[in-house]
């Protein structure tokens, strides 16, 4: 497999902030069977500093 770098690569996904958390978009490119385009999606949430969650892992 060859990875392109630089000005030629092609952007396949997405990384964008959304309040409290981040969403990351891939594209994988057409499902040959239906022609539809296949997304993954996914969405990590943002821990402050300070969150009772946070220290708990501290």
């Amino acid at each position: 497999m060859t990875t392109r770098v630089g000005e030629g690569a092609r952007k396949r996904g997405s990384i964008r902030r959304h309040r409290d958390t981040f969403q990351v978009r891939i594209s994988l490119g057409k499902d040959p069977a239906t022609g539809e385009w296949i997304v993954l999606t996914d969405s990590v949430t943002i821990e402050r500093p300070g969150n009772e969650r946070s220290e708990r892992a501290a």
